[in-house]
């Protein structure tokens, strides 16, 4: 079972978050969206209260999964959000289902392979890698390599927030274990050119788990993609930069050439 949510009316955008990470990270910016398009919020398998079997799972699964909710919803073509592991689950959406895609947007999204899914610096490395421990510690490491320096020592009240929602809604270490090796496995470097979709790829230039760079190359290797870089913001846009990136994604919508439907 996918656990998911819809909230507000409009053309159809869903919404795919990262490892780990349930459909409540997309709270604000839902907020924001739901007066103009009907927002379609999902937990991936192995998160949130989606069922978590035995992994290793892999993308393609998670891409069918979403196709599969989707016609069961009725929806027949949409746009995606996807940020980070979320962001290759809609790579391989808009690769398998382009007749279903009319516009992707990726979130501090990398091509896959491994050497991108374990981080981009140290520290993140060290942070994303950790499977051991008290979970209030392991919660706290990896959020604070997930948000820029500036959100972490100046929203200090925003940042314990955030760590108290991650602890109660903690993905289980079998869900996490399944979609980090699901990232592990799959590179989606030579297959950009299979995009043929509009795409909007938007990075914090602070980000230490997808750097920068990643962002670049995927700009680069989709075909007309557009690259937006958020001054100062670290890998969850959605929380660091909720009202900037709700006018990315309206502003993306209405360029497309075919609104999604319903």
């Amino acid at each position: 079972m996918i656990n998911h949510e819809v909230r507000g009316n409009g053309p159809p955008l869903i919404f795919l978050a990262g490892l780990g990470l349930d459909l409540t990270v997309w709270n604000p910016l839902a907020a924001l969206l739901k007066d103009r398009f009907t927002c379609l919020l999902v937990d991936n398998r192995g998160s949130g209260k989606s069922d978590a079997p035995t992994g290793p799972y892999t993308i393609e699964e998670m891409a069918a999964d979403t196709i599969g909710l989707a016609r069961s919803l009725h929806v027949d073509r949409f746009a995606v959000v996807g940020h980070s592991m979320g962001g290759l689950v809609a790579l391989q959406l808009a690769a398998d289902f382009p007749e279903a895609i009319s516009g992707l947007l990726l979130l501090s999204t990398a091509r896959g392979g491994r050497s991108d899914a374990l981080g981009s610096t140290p520290d993140a490395i060290a942070a994303m890698g950790r499977t051991r421990g008290p979970v209030e510690e392991i919660v706290r490491e990896t959020l604070a390599v997930c948000v820029s320096e500036d959100f972490y020592s100046n929203r200090a009240d925003d940042f314990e927030t955030l760590v108290a929602e991650r602890i109660e809604r903690r993905a289980t270490g079998r869900g996490i274990a399944g979609q980090r090796a699901a990232c592990g496995r799959f590179d989606f470097g030579s297959r950009l050119n299979e995009i043929s979709c509009p795409c909007t790829v938007v990075h914090g230039s602070e980000d230490r788990v997808a750097s920068p760079d990643k962002g670049e190359q995927l700009a680069r290797g989709i075909r007309g993609a557009r690259l937006v870089v958020l001054p100062g913001v670290g890998h969850i846009p959605q929380w660091e930069a909720t009202e900037r990136l709700a006018e990315i994604i309206g502003d993306f919508l209405a360029t497309l050439p075919d609104r999604p439907i319903r």
